[in-house]
């Protein structure tokens, strides 16, 4: 999808909405008309003034400072300590993760969550998410922190704003 969208910034590569391919069309829907510019009348300009559907006549670019909703959110593995004195492994709520159903979300809720992808470790020169350094089981957690790891989750991310 990110291809695509990055194609559809270009206004040369563009042509009017009704000689877009399906997929084309599909993609400027969910990037939405407010942020596209529209070629009519012989200049771009702002089509979010005009009504809220897509004109098969008119030509449509995506803004070219339009950024998609990231792929995945990774959240940091944390410990969180109760008002009881009790601490407890999981994850907060941030902007990019109001599909969490807790402000904090337990360690053991987060593998039944439909985003769920995976825990990972973050590897020695920090670069961060490495496919074998990926794993699905909780347990493994709490060891790779004692080892001095920072663990994070990752979660797919269904719930952008529109893409």
């Amino acid at each position: 999808m990110n291809d695509m969208i990055e194609k559809l910034k270009d206004k040369d590569y563009v042509r009017a909405f009704g000689l877009m391919s399906p997929e084309e069309r599909e993609c400027l829907k969910k990037v939405g008309k407010e942020n596209c510019l529209c070629f009519h009348g012989g200049q771009w300009g702002d089509p979010y003034r005009s009504n809220a559907c897509f004109n098969y006549q008119f030509t449509y670019a995506i803004k070219p400072d339009y950024q998609s909703a990231p792929e995945f959110v990774d959240l940091e593995i944390e410990i969180h300590m109760q008002q009881d004195h009790t601490s407890w492994l999981g994850v907060h709520m941030t902007e990019q993760s109001e599909f969490l159903p807790h402000p904090f979300t337990h360690l053991h809720c987060l593998s039944s969550l439909p985003e769920f992808r995976c825990f990972w470790e973050e590897n020695e020169d920090n670069s961060g998410y490495i496919l074998n350094k990926a794993f699905w089981m909780a347990g493994l957690v709490s060891i790779k922190r004692d080892e001095g790891h920072k663990v994070f989750a990752r979660f797919q991310n269904i719930h952008e704003e529109k893409l």
